[in-house]
C-alpha cells in the first residue's frame, strides 16, 4: 500500500486513530444514555462499513499513494467504530451479568486476542480486499447475533436501577 516504509506517516495515522477512539470512548457513554445502545452500536456499524470501504480504497497503489489522506479518513472512522463496539459490549456484559462476572469477560478477552491472532497471522497470506471481506463477514454476524440477543433474549437498552436485585436468577 501507499504506508510501506513510511514509518512517521503510520505514527500519524495510528494516532488519529487513537484520538478518534478516546474521543469516541468518552462520548458514547452520554450518547448511549441519551439514544441508547443500539444507536451506538448502529453508528459505529456505520462507521466500520465506511472504514471498510475507505481501506480498500487506500489499498489500491496508485490512489492510496497519490491520496495519503484517506489513510487518515480510514483511521478516524475505524477508531470511532473501536471505540463504539467495545463501550457498548462492554455495558451489555456488565448489564446482563452482574453476579460472577469475570468466568464471562474473561471469555470475551480470549475470543478477542485469539481472533487478533487468527488474522495477523493469515493476513500476509491474504489478498486485502478479501481481509476487509472477512472483517465484514464477522461484523455482520456478530450484529445478527446481537439482534437475536436484543430481540429474543433480553433488550440490551434495559435500565437496572443501584442496588435492585431483582434481575438476577
Amino acid at each position: 500500500t501507499g504506508l510501506i516504509g513510511d514509518t512517521i506517516t503510520i505514527g500519524y495515522v495510528m494516532s488519529v486513530f487513537g484520538v478518534a477512539d478516546c474521543l469516541g470512548s468518552f462520548s458514547n457513554g452520554w450518547i448511549a444514555k441519551k439514544l441508547g445502545k443500539r444507536f451506538v452500536i448502529c453508528i459505529g456499524s456505520i462507521s466500520a462499513f465506511i472504514g471498510f470501504v475507505t481501506s480498500t480504497y487506500a489499498s489500491y497503489d496508485d490512489f492510496g499513494a497519490n491520496n495519503i489522506w484517506i489513510f487518515y479518513i480510514t483511521a478516524l472512522f475505524f477508531g470511532y467504530a473501536d471505540s463504539a463496539y467495545n463501550t457498548q459490549i462492554y455495558a451489555i456484559y456488565s448489564s446482563n451479568f452482574v453476579e460472577d462476572s469475570e468466568p464471562y469477560f474473561a471469555g470475551l478477552k480470549m475470543l478477542q486476542a485469539s481472533s487478533t491472532a487468527a488474522a495477523f497471522f493469515y493476513s500476509p497470506y491474504v489478498p486485502f480486499p478479501f481481509l476487509v471481506l472477512i472483517a465484514a463477514f464477522f461484523m455482520c454476524i456478530g450484529l445478527v447475533f446481537l439482534f437475536v440477543l436484543d430481540r429474543w433474549v433480553k433488550p440490551i437498552d434495559t435500565k437496572i436501577e443501584v442496588g435492585d436485585i431483582s434481575h438476577i436468577n
